[in-house]
């Protein structure tokens, strides 16, 4: 069976489609964001202070948004099954991120697909 990346796969989308991005599903946030000025950063990895994991960012975007420098953050998680303390590790991260680079406007969705009964 083939492995396929699929984070590899959807940060590509992202990164491909960025703008239709924040048209479809943040309509406000694109009337402010200048799409000129819009820079795909390097990948990012930061680490969870309270158990030394290091996570890795999907996506950050620089660009200016409400006239001002800013950095959005994109961070999928592609899940399988339920997991203790999804919600906590999160957190967790996306504070870990917010430390490294002070963002503007943070979108985070997580997925979980189940398989059909």
């Amino acid at each position: 069976m083939i492995k396929i990346d699929h984070d590899r796969l959807f940060k590509e989308v992202l990164t491909t489609f960025f703008v239709e991005f924040i048209e479809l599903f943040f309509p406000d946030v694109r009337r402010h964001l200048n799409v000129k000025s819009i820079q795909f950063m390097d990948k990012e990895i930061f680490t969870d202070i309270t158990s030394g994991e290091k996570r890795e960012a999907d996506l950050i975007v620089k660009c200016r948004f409400l006239g001002r420098e800013s950095f959005f953050l994109i961070h999928t998680e592609h899940q399988s099954k339920r997991e203790k303390d999804f919600c906590a590790k999160n957190v967790l991260l996306l504070c870990a991120a917010y430390r490294e680079i002070r963002f503007a406007c943070l979108f985070n969705r997580a997925v979980l697909l189940r398989q059909a009964a």
